[in-house]
């Protein structure tokens, strides 16, 4: 399993491009109709890039033809998914701190209040979880190609909706989420991210198996 790790790290790195960050330009720019939708676009877009990298070590994994030489090694198909999902779980809480980070910055500039903080950072998480647990078995079964709408549709979700709630005047803010108990606002994210990855690591094995006895 660690070595699994250490592999998708190093494609990770050896693979990283700038020009992905360039991808958080146009929700940027939709930020700026409205700052109250900075750091919830910041949120999206920062855990997007981050869990993306674990579509891209498949790619490249699918383009080396690594399953089939993962039949040849002493690595069970439980192994290979699992790794995949550790990735995940780690590049979700990467883009927490980072948005931790963000979320002081925009605290200071007075476009959150310091409540939001911990609360965007959850937010980062959770969307990193809900890509990643939608794209690993898709990518399984239909090929890493295959999933590039969805990641598609992740991204476009939050660039679009700003614009066009600005368009009809909507001045919308996420006050409501206070209203909520911290503990409890925690205790749902686990709830729904335990419930997500154990059914996307369930799907991943099944189609695994499939293909080793094809």
């Amino acid at each position: 399993m660690i070595g699994l790790l250490k592999k998708d790290f190093y494609l990770i790195i050896k693979n990283f491009k700038a020009i992905q960050i360039f991808a958080l330009i146009p929700p940027i720019f939709a930020a700026t109709q409205n700052p109250n939708f900075i750091m919830p676009i910041f949120s999206i877009m920062v855990s997007m890039i981050l869990a993306s990298q674990v579509s891209q070590t498949m790619n490249i994994d699918e383009s080396e033809k690594w399953n089939r030489n993962l039949t040849a090694m002493p690595i069970s198909s439980s192994r290979e998914a699992g790794s995949k999902y550790i990735l995940l779980i780690l590049t979700a809480l990467l883009s927490s701190v980072i948005l931790l980070l963000l979320g002081f910055w925009a605290e200071k500039k007075g476009l959150i209040a310091e409540p939001f903080i911990l609360i965007y950072s959850l937010l980062g998480f959770f969307y990193a979880i809900a890509y990643g647990s939608i794209i690993i078995p898709a990518a399984y079964k239909f090929g890493v190609y295959n999933t590039k709408y969805i990641l598609m549709i992740f991204i476009f979700i939050p660039t679009i909706i700003p614009l066009i709630l600005n368009s009809l005047d909507i001045n919308y803010n996420f006050d409501f989420i206070l209203r909520l108990r911290l503990s409890t606002i925690v205790s749902i994210i686990i709830f729904l991210t335990i419930v997500m990855m154990s059914i996307s690591f369930l799907l991943s094995k099944i189609i695994l198996y499939k293909k080793e006895i094809s």
